[in-house]
């Protein structure tokens, strides 16, 4: 079980201490090293390769620091602090509790706090078009950042979990569809779209348990299934589908991003606008689903203690 010590153990520090913001924090040096490199290959030709070569760079250099680090005298050390910095429910539900905290004291900062979340527009937004924005960020942000990179972490260690969260940077930054960016993110949406197959399921049923034991929802599977299909992504249909559906609510529809409006297919029950009470229900979602996750990974750790 020392395993799983290990994991209760990085799981209890980013729901106590969670990202704290600062300079040298491993994401934002992948997220320098990501900007440097695309300033100085935007104009060039044969874009989809300088794009390859920096989506590879920072895989290779984020798990090789990872690695070497680990191998030192420090290196219990190391191997606890990246296993916790890759995790990020701490701050995500402390996000999203704090903009649903401001949704009805102050609508103009919870717009400001919610564009930090999300990438669509805020500044117009309705209240009912933030309860959905914030529902849907909170969904696939699960599983983007708690579900996959533990995953990994407890498939791999903090190499491989700190490997994919460098896929999942360059993802988040050059994963557009617009100008050039769909030639330098296409390698870094490919590799994410084929790493996060597997944790997206695990988090529509981490959902699910959490919404039909403990908050005892129930779903129709024929309507959550073709719902999870209608996402451009492969995944991100996944949690946000089966959120929509454990809340009785319609997710998708139009958005503005970069000024543009952008219609995206309706997930779960059409013309339920979400409210204020559908944010609360989310969030107490996404901690029981927490709950389940280390209840599952303590299951699967103790029989293959009993295996192996």
């Amino acid at each position: 079980m020392e395993k799983f010590t290990y994991l209760l153990l990085v799981l209890f520090l980013d729901f106590l201490f969670k990202d704290p913001e600062y300079l040298w924090h491993p994401v934002r040096l992948q997220g320098r090293f990501l900007a440097w490199w695309e300033a100085r290959v935007q104009k060039r030709s044969a874009l989809k390769l300088w794009g390859g070569l920096g989506t590879w760079g920072v895989v290779f250099f984020s798990g090789s620091i990872v690695y070497l680090l680990g191998k030192t005298s420090l290196g219990w050390f190391f191997d606890l602090y990246f296993g916790y910095a890759v995790l990020a429910f701490g701050s995500l539900f402390t996000a999203g509790l704090k903009i649903y905290n401001l949704l009805t004291k102050d609508e103009l900062l919870a717009r400001k706090e919610l564009g930090f979340l999300v990438s669509r527009d805020t500044e117009k937004m309705q209240p009912e078009d933030m309860h959905k924005a914030l529902i849907e960020t909170l969904a696939e942000n699960f599983n983007d950042g708690v579900v996959a990179p533990f995953f990994y972490l407890a498939l791999g260690g903090p190499v491989l979990a700190w490997m994919y969260k460098a896929v999942s940077t360059v993802d988040s930054m050059w994963g557009y569809k617009q100008g050039y960016y769909q030639k330098l993110g296409f390698w870094g949406a490919k590799l994410d779209d084929i790493l996060a197959y597997l944790p997206a399921r695990i988090s529509a049923l981490l959902f699910y348990l959490a919404g039909f034991t403990l908050l005892k929802k129930r779903i129709v599977f024929k309507n959550f299934y073709q719902d999870a299909h209608k996402s451009e992504s492969p995944n991100a249909g996944w949690p946000m589908a089966m959120a929509a559906h454990l809340l009785g609510v319609e997710l998708g529809g139009k958005a503005i991003y970069f000024g543009q409006e952008k219609v995206k297919p309706v997930l779960g029950v059409a013309g339920a606008k979400p409210d204020k009470s559908k944010v609360q229900e989310c969030l107490l979602l996404l901690v029981l689903s927490y709950v389940w996750l280390i209840f599952l990974t303590f299951l699967i750790c103790l029989a293959g203690d009993k295996l192996f």
